[in-house]
């Protein structure tokens, strides 16, 4: 259910032209419900712009610019990361747009301290293939995409390139 409904929304993005891409551009906002309890509609939730000082943002290449007078934030090899967040259930919403080649982009939660949390992530250069997203929890630092696939840890999307993809990830239970 979780993978239909992430199929469903992925198709209903919103499209618009991106000029290049360096990298991953993970863009606009992220909006993350803090501390929901069972019922998620009646959850609070904060936008945190890419200038704020909440982000740890780092990589090989990052920088906030205008893309089509959107604000924007280019990754190349690195996470933005909340610093102050409480999450645990709740709602992550992000768009973001592709360029061609191999790359990934996602989101974390429940990161606990840096070796343990949970993830989801789209691998581009997979485009079309059974696995071209996926989930897993990562443990004592290792990552356990091989361990946790298949029906209900990946899924099959043909990333449109120099398009927008709205992505909302709904997180409940553990």
């Amino acid at each position: 259910m979780f993978w239909d409904n992430l199929k469903k929304r992925m198709f209903q993005m919103k499209s618009k032209l991106f000029k290049y891409v360096l990298g991953v551009v993970v863009c606009l906002l992220v909006i993350l419900g803090l501390g929901y309890p069972q019922d998620l509609s009646s959850a609070n939730s904060a936008v945190i712009p890419f200038d704020s000082a909440r982000w740890k943002i780092g990589g090989k290449q990052n920088k906030i610019e205008d893309y089509l007078g959107e604000k924007s934030l280019l990754l190349n090899f690195g996470r933005a990361i909340v610093k102050d967040s409480q999450f645990s259930d709740g709602i992550i919403e992000y768009d973001v747009a592709f360029g061609e080649g191999r790359g990934f982009a996602g989101a974390l939660w429940r990161d606990e301290d840096g070796q343990n949390r949970e993830e989801f992530y789209m691998r581009i250069h997979q485009s079309g293939n059974p696995d071209s997203c996926q989930y897993t929890p990562v443990f004592n630092g290792l990552l356990n995409w091989q361990l946790y696939s298949g029906e209900g840890y990946t899924a099959r999307f043909k990333y449109p390139l120099n398009q927008w993809i709205h992505v909302k990830i709904v997180v409940a239970g553990k």
